[in-house]
């Protein structure tokens, strides 16, 4: 039903507009964009064939320890990346000691070094012809069966070495994060009794905590796509796999295939941190990077390229913001009034089909609009920003005070913000400030026939 594709047309309200020539700037991004995409496009493509017959096999043999091994790096490394991420940032941010400015770009060195040329060091200094089980041998006077000492070449050990090497992505972003707070927030959260680790636990860490889960994604994504370090440890992980079904087996239609779901898993990664908070900061959003959130919107994709959507907006502190404060609940107003802008999204009931002399009913227009409204979403906090979608406010009243004309229908109000501390909230309201559990797949998702 949804066609993806964007023609030099496009209608505004009825209104046919045609777009302005490109220049060579956006001729050459295009170009950049399209050489990008083939290699991703030819690996999700790769799933429009029949599933290889090594899948199969795969799936009973080398793929439950590849995706093991897989999930409990990510799991290591996602923690492991976090802690020392983010404490070397609040340390050298917060914390004034000699040597820190040396220290702050030396935290950075990990990521001239590849993770695999860390093993290889790590390997050679542990391993038990290594000088530090030399030094204990020689020191105790102790043969190897009388002590124990960790196996380096374990998944635990890469772990480890993807860790000491990717947690600059957590750092150089957190710092960058701390960097940009207020001092006085801290100031004013000790003078009323929290403690330095109280007011980072509650102040910074939820300030920080989209750039902090921006760094970790790219360290997971860092992670789940190498191959050398893993190889030279001897661990199987989904990208040994891959290599292995295209230089082992042959079959490069099965590792593509395989790459998708690895490609699939990494992009998961993006989605994880989207979620609705109530609780904003007091930040203030400005007008251009209210609309770069807007524009994501413009591109979803919808029916025959008809763009039902309409969106109208007011930043906090405007004249237009006690307007579309006023059309919310009281529920949603005693929260929202936080925010740093209040988006109310329209969509149009008719669509003009190509072609076609005459506007016909648009069945598919609020599912089009939906899709507008997770791009909005998703850019958001890409940028480091959330939003928050809410269906209870006054549409009738949204369509005659905002002027919206005949043919159009008032879907959702958007708070958006960047999260703050939930203890501004009421108890009822902090009990709720947490990322929304989802069905499991089973009960949502059936094959052949829908179940009850």
């Amino acid at each position: 039903m949804a066609d993806t594709d964007v023609p030099a047309r496009r209608r505004s309200g009825g209104v046919e507009r045609r777009s302005q020539p490109a220049g060579p700037i956006v001729v050459i991004a295009g170009v950049v964009a399209v050489v990008i995409s083939i290699p991703v496009t030819s690996i999700f493509g790769a799933w429009l064939s029949p599933p290889s017959p090594n899948l199969w096999h795969l799936v009973e043999t080398l793929l439950p320890e590849a995706v093991e091994n897989t999930l409990i790096l990510v799991a290591m490394v996602a923690v492991g990346t976090g802690l020392i991420g983010v404490g070397t940032a609040w340390i050298v941010t917060q914390c004034s000691f000699p040597g820190v400015r040396l220290f702050e770009w030396a935290l950075l060195l990990p990521f001239a070094m590849p993770a695999y040329i860390i093993g290889y060091a790590y390997t050679a200094m542990l391993a038990f012809p290594g000088p530090v089980q030399s030094w204990i041998r020689a020191t105790f006077g102790v043969t190897r069966d009388q002590y124990w000492f960790p196996e380096v070449a374990t998944v635990w050990g890469a772990g480890a070495m993807f860790t000491l090497v990717f947690y600059p992505y957590v750092y150089l972003l957190s710092r960058a994060a701390f960097l940009e707070q207020s001092g006085s927030t801290i100031e004013v959260a000790r003078t009323l009794g929290r403690s330095p680790w109280g007011a980072f636990l509650t102040i910074s860490l939820p300030l920080a905590r989209p750039a902090i889960a921006a760094g970790i994604a790219l360290a997971l994504m860092e992670t789940i796509a190498d191959f050398g370090t893993v190889h030279f440890f001897g661990q199987h992980t989904l990208t040994t796999a891959i290599y292995r079904t295209w230089m082992g087996m042959g079959d490069r239609l099965g590792s593509l295939q395989l790459s998708a779901g690895l490609l699939s898993f990494a992009l998961l990664l993006l989605f994880l941190e989207r979620w609705s908070p109530r609780a904003f900061t007091a930040d203030e959003i400005s007008t251009a990077q209210l609309l770069s959130f807007l524009e994501a919107a413009r591109w979803a994709p919808s029916s025959y390229n008809s763009q039902p959507w309409r969106f109208v907006f007011a930043r906090r502190e405007t004249p237009h913001w006690g307007r579309l404060l006023g059309l919310l609940n009281e529920f949603n107003a005693s929260w929202a009034k936080g925010a740093a802008a209040l988006v109310i999204v329209f969509s149009k009931l008719d669509m003009l089909v190509p072609g076609a002399a005459e506007e016909t009913p648009a069945y598919h227009h609020s599912f089009d609009a939906g899709a507008a409204w997770l791009s909005i979403a998703l850019q958001a906090t890409r940028s480091g920003w959330h939003a928050h979608a809410m269906a209870a406010f006054d549409k009738e009243r949204a369509l005659a005070e905002l002027g919206v004309p005949a043919g159009f229908r008032a879907e959702v109000a958007i708070a958006l913000g960047k999260a703050g501390n939930a203890e501004k909230l009421s108890a009822a309201l902090q009990a709720r400030e947490v990322p929304s559990q989802r069905e499991p797949l089973e009960r949502i998702a059936f094959e052949g026939r829908f179940r009850a």
